[in-house]
This record gives C-alpha cells, sequence and structure tokens, in this order.
C-alpha cells in the first residue's frame, strides 16, 4: 500500500468504479473501515464482502487501469470538494432519506444547514405562463430566506436559478453528469454553473468526474434534489414529466409537495393538476409555501430607514440590492475592518442588511 495517497484519494478513485453504487459504497466502507483496504483488498477478501465473483474481477481489472494520482489531480485543479456521507458538510436533510449519496462532488459552498431550501422544478420547455410564475415567486421566496434547490436543466431549473441570483439568493444546483468543465450538464448553463459557484452557492453531484450524462442518472439525481428540500415545487409538467418523478420521490421521502394549476387545455399543465388532484399543495403565490412552513412574509422591503451615525451613510451607501463581499465593502467604504463588521453586524440586527452565504451581504430597507 502507498503512503503517498490520502484516504480522500481512494475515494475519488473507488467512486469512479460505475458499478459501485451508492449503497454498495456505504457497505463497503462499514465492512473494510477506510477505502484504501477496499482499493486494495485481494479477490477472496472482496468476496467476503458480499461481492460476486463477476464484480470482484471488474473491479480488480479496474484498478489496474486506473491512476490514484490523476483521479485526485482532477478535483484539485477544478477545485472539487468530495463530501462524503458521514462528514460534517454532508447536508443534515439529505442524509435523512432512505438512499443518500455515499459522497457528493462539490463545487462552490455547500451549506450543510441551508436555511429552508425549497425545490423548484419543472417543465425543460417551459411555457411564458411557467416564466411568469417562477419570476414571481422566486423573489419573494428568497425574500423570506429560502434556498432554491433545482437541477440546472435547461427550462424551469435555469429560469430557477437566474432569478434566485438576480434576488441574492443562495442556490444549489445538482447534476445527472460530472460536474468537470468538460461534462458538466446541460452545456448551455456553463456559465450559469460558474455564476452559481461565484456567488455563494454550489453545484453538486454524485457522480465523479468525467461521467457523461446518461439518461438513469437523472432519477437518481431527482432523489437528491428533493432530499435536499424540506419541499419539492414543481411549476410545469406534462403527463409524463420527470418533474413528477421528483415530486413521486418527495412525498417518499415525506417531504411537502407544491404545484402551480394551470389551463385544463395546456398539456404542460397536466401534471401540475393531477398532483393537485392528488393533494399536492395548489400554489397561486409564495405565501402558499411559505404558510405550510409557518414562515412569516412580512415584506421587509418596505421599511424605510434613516442612518444612526455618518459611518453607518456609508456602509448603506456602498451597500446595495446585489451581495457584496464584507472585504469589497471595506475597501469601498474606506472603513477599518472591525468598524464595517460591527456596523454590519447591527444592521442586519435591525433588518436592515441580510448576510447570505460567504460572508456577503445585501441591503434589504429602502434606506
Amino acid at each position: 500500500m502507498s503512503s503517498q495517497h490520502t484516504e480522500f484519494d481512494y475515494w475519488a478513485t473507488c467512486t469512479s468504479f460505475p458499478k459501485f453504487g451508492s449503497v454498495r459504497l456505504r457497505r463497503l466502507h462499514d465492512h473494510f473501515g477506510s477505502m484504501e483496504l477496499l482499493w486494495n483488498a485481494s479477490h477472496s477478501q472482496l468476496q467476503a464482502a458480499r461481492i460476486s465473483d463477476g464484480l470482484v474481477n471488474e473491479f480488480i481489472e479496474h484498478r489496474k487501469i486506473v491512476d490514484i494520482s490523476r483521479a485526485s489531480d482532477v478535483l484539485r485543479k477544478q477545485d472539487i470538494r468530495l463530501v462524503r456521507f458521514f462528514d460534517d458538510e454532508f447536508p443534515e436533510l439529505l442524509s435523512h432519506i432512505f438512499d443518500p449519496p455515499a459522497v457528493l462532488f462539490v463545487r462552490g459552498f455547500l451549506n450543510p444547514k441551508m436555511e429552508m431550501p425549497i425545490a423548484v422544478v419543472g417543465s425543460r420547455k417551459m411555457t411564458h405562463y411557467g416564466e411568469q410564475i417562477i419570476d414571481t415567486i422566486i423573489p419573494s421566496l428568497v425574500k423570506s430566506n429560502c434556498s432554491i434547490i433545482s437541477g440546472l436543466a435547461l427550462g424551469a431549473d435555469g429560469r430557477a436559478h437566474e432569478q434566485t441570483l438576480k434576488s441574492s439568493g443562495y442556490t444549489v444546483a445538482v447534476l445527472g453528469s460530472g460536474n468537470d468543465d468538460a461534462h458538466l450538464y446541460p452545456r448551455q448553463h456553463a456559465q450559469l454553473a460558474r455564476r452559481i459557484i461565484d456567488s455563494g452557492g454550489a453545484v453538486i453531484s454524485e457522480f465523479p468526474p468525467h461521467t457523461p450524462p446518461l439518461k438513469h442518472h437523472f432519477p437518481l439525481r431527482n432523489r437528491i434534489i428533493s432530499g435536499l428540500s424540506r419541499g419539492t415545487f414543481v411549476v410545469e409538467a406534462a403527463e409524463k414529466s420527470g418533474s413528477l418523478i421528483t415530486a413521486r420521490v418527495a412525498l417518499e421521502q415525506n417531504r411537502e409537495v407544491f404545484a402551480s394549476p394551470g389551463s385544463v387545455f395546456s398539456h404542460t399543465s397536466i401534471g401540475c393538476n393531477q398532483l393537485i388532484a392528488m393533494g399536492a399543495h395548489c400554489v397561486t403565490s409564495a405565501k402558499n409555501i411559505l404558510d405550510v412552513f409557518q414562515i412569516d412574509t412580512e415584506e421587509q422591503t418596505s421599511i424605510s430607514y434613516t442612518p444612526n451615525s455618518p459611518d453607518e451613510a456609508v456602509i448603506l451607501s456602498v451597500l446595495s440590492h446585489e451581495a457584496m463581499h464584507i472585504d469589497d465593502c471595506i475597501v469601498k467604504a474606506e472603513l477599518p475592518a472591525a468598524r464595517v463588521m460591527t456596523l454590519l453586524t447591527m444592521l442586519e440586527t435591525k433588518r436592515i442588511v441580510k448576510q447570505i452565504s460567504g460572508m456577503r451581504y445585501v441591503k434589504i430597507s429602502n434606506s
């Protein structure tokens, strides 16, 4: 056994074997105690871990062609972190589902205890009606400190991420492919993925780098979208939409399901209307979602605030309704760092500014 590799290197390499799914990986980790021992196990040791002869032989052949250093280098070069199911960074809600992923590959900041995470999914062929729903409801959810989870797909997913970013909110994109630059899917949303990361959000996948977007990956991806969330909101869905799979999985995970009603003559509303008929919460405004979780919907943006000191006035003149990192705030305000931090804390207590992920601040008053 080589001592030059870390346990994380062995995790990265073991997950590259596609026939070890999340359940088996967790079981093998429990059996061997480490991924290094799994990677270096003999034929008989692998058999003792209840792996079939055929799969043992495939894994041994896989080990011969995989370069451990190269697998871990890909993660380091593209700033992809490997978060295991027992790590502190692993999202708490996701750990409670029946079949949580054994590992997540993370780009950006994944908050393990997100404030009120809501999944927003819908049709890839979204209508103008669907766009209006997202453009109206997402900003209100963000103002009430909801985090938005979606799948980066074309249509409703991408729109939900976009509106969250415009509202200076926190969003997580869950992929059905690797999240490395070469395999991130869909390619049309590569820049959107970068903006999510730069905003303090995250782009995650349970699939290792270099994994293509195979069809059977997306139902697996959907269980993570719903598993990260307190509730799943379906905006538009045809009768056999993948969004309905996410809604069904959400119910199996004992999470709330929401749907927007639509015309009985619109094929993109058939799925949502069916969900509502089956008992999903009908959504015509953000309040319908927030009320289920007993979240105060009072609009804070109506507050008018007069600065109490010249320094407060400087801070408020520097901040805007677009998120700003505290370091940029200190530079632009030309005030000592300790003074800026004190002022921001006081203004946050007064609900004049809000801290979002990654030490970024946004002004929420009309001052």
